[in-house]
């Protein structure tokens, strides 16, 4: 399996195992953190989302309102999965 090819959609709220107020303090830290561990993209939505790679993270600071719409999520992830699909 090409581990590049992954990716995953936590919240904030998903890594409630891990201590959300330093998540909170350092989200960008943090997606790095899980796309190091995960070997896959993360993607780390909240005021500003962040999209972490192996070799770099993303932010998005100006996102359009529906991405705080539930669902959207799942919208993205069906958009990725069409990407890597192709």
């Amino acid at each position: 399996m090409d581990l590049r090819r992954r990716g995953t959609f936590p919240g904030a709220f998903s890594f409630v195992h891990l201590r959300f107020g330093e998540i909170a303090a350092d989200p960008a830290a943090w997606a790095r953190r899980a796309a190091g561990e995960l070997h896959a993209t993360v993607l780390l939505k909240g005021h500003v989302t962040y999209v972490a790679g192996l070799d770099t993270c993303l932010t998005v600071s100006e996102a359009p309102s529906w991405l705080a719409t539930a669902g959207a999520g799942d919208a993205l992830a069906g958009i990725l999965g069409a990407l890597v699909a192709t």
